[in-house]
């Protein structure tokens, strides 16, 4: 049986060992810069020079775009027209609601917000109509659409549970499945 003392002096040594053998050259800041980290080579905190280079989008009016299919079920609908004229979106600035309020989407032809826009998420609390603050800022979720030729294929294919998933959400109704 080893002794308790022969224990930590082998314990040591290894880690003595470890360090002195194993290092490699130390690592600098640039080794983490945020340009290095992404294939946008532009600082992550710095939006206003991030391009996709060879990215094409849209430059049709709201209701001239064509849709595309959801990503997967209750992904966010990409936006099929230009968002030039309508960004940056701040609270209380949000030209988005002008046509995709509920209240009015059907007379502007454009897709309504779900109801999980018009609810509290945390608590669970209708909001009567009105916008989650918490989903103010639509571009978070929702990309516009783009044409390019990716650096990496995409061969996702996506099922949907129903047809109708592949344009509208379900995520009210579909919350809360397997937990109960």
């Amino acid at each position: 049986m080893i002794k308790f003392n022969t224990l930590v002096i082998l314990i040591l040594a290894t880690m003595l060992l470890l360090m002195t053998t194993c290092g490699g050259k130390e690592p600098s800041a640039s080794d983490y810069a945020d340009e290095g980290m992404a294939l946008r080579k532009v600082t992550l905190a710095n939006e206003d020079k991030a391009t996709t280079p060879g990215a094409k989008y849209p430059d049709v009016m709201p209701g001239q775009g064509n849709t595309i299919t959801r990503s997967f079920e209750n992904a966010p609908p990409m936006i099929p027209h230009s968002i030039k004229n309508f960004t940056p979106i701040k609270k209380g600035a949000n030209m988005c609601m002008g046509c995709h309020n509920p209240k009015v989407a059907q007379s502007s032809g454009a897709t309504p917000l779900p109801k999980s826009h018009l609810v509290d998420m945390r608590s669970g609390k209708d909001l009567n109509g009105e916008l989650d603050q918490a989903r103010f800022a639509c571009t978070m979720c929702h990309a516009s659409q783009a044409t390019i030729d990716p650096p990496v294929k995409n061969n996702f294919v996506p099922e949907f549970r129903n047809k109708k998933d592949k344009t509208s959400s379900n995520l009210m109704e579909k919350l809360h499945e397997g937990t109960k």
